[in-house]
């Protein structure tokens, strides 16, 4: 479909569906952030959607791990914030005036050959796949309040990121093992850090937290 045809048919979907129950939350598609798409569907549907989806992966890598990888682990840190900022804007130019549109990351991961090819390429995970995630979700963490991000939804746990299935066993992958550490700040309450130091030498990826309903 064209942006403002698909905005017509979410106008008159999301019509149906509210008047059904008012309290469901329309999410619109937003085809990988593309700000002309974008702008076509907010300039039709904007009244009628609460969210703008999208799906972002990470640049594409394979083992073994050899010189200039490491750049492509922080990749996320140091060009994510930039891109998922221009998304913020793109929402916001094409939002109606008097509307927060939250935007959701209904997909994201790291970059693979064989998301796009399975049969040519094995699905490789090792430690710069759990790199980029670590660095990904601080990216995330710190970001989602200020830029409004309503969901960030990892894309796919099983054999493609967390959890490494056989027919004889399964266990987690270095991406796994990240959030399987990433649990220790679920439902705390985001802490702004500015250490201008650490800040300023990019030697550490940080994101801090505090559990509220311990700390009383």
């Amino acid at each position: 479909y064209e942006a403002p045809r698909y905005g017509t048919l979410a106008v008159r979907f999301s019509k149906a569906m509210k008047q059904v129950d008012p309290s469901i939350v329309v999410i619109g598609c937003g085809i990988g952030w593309s700000g002309d798409w974008t702008q076509g569907v907010l300039s039709t549907a904007g009244q009628h959607v609460d969210m703008l989806s999208g799906h972002f992966y990470g640049p594409v890598s394979e083992p073994p791990i050899e010189e200039g990888h490491l750049g492509q682990a922080r990749w996320a840190s140091d060009a994510l914030p930039a891109i998922i900022e221009s998304v913020r804007q793109e929402i916001d130019n094409g939002a109606p005036p008097d509307k927060q549109i939250a935007f959701s990351l209904d997909e994201w991961n790291k970059g693979h050959h064989a998301m796009g090819d399975p049969f040519a390429h094995d699905w490789h995970d090792g430690p710069l796949d759990g790199l980029y995630l670590a660095s990904a979700l601080n990216v995330y963490s710190r970001q989602a309040t200020r830029l409004n991000i309503a969901m960030a939804a990892f894309f796919q746990p099983v054999n493609e990121g967390c959890i490494r299935v056989t027919p004889q066993s399964a266990h987690l992958t270095a991406g796994g093992q990240v959030f399987k550490l990433f649990r220790a700040h679920h439902g705390n309450r985001l802490v702004r850090v500015s250490d201008t130091r650490l800040g300023a030498s990019k030697s550490v990826d940080f994101c801090a937290s505090v559990d509220v309903q311990h700390s009383r």
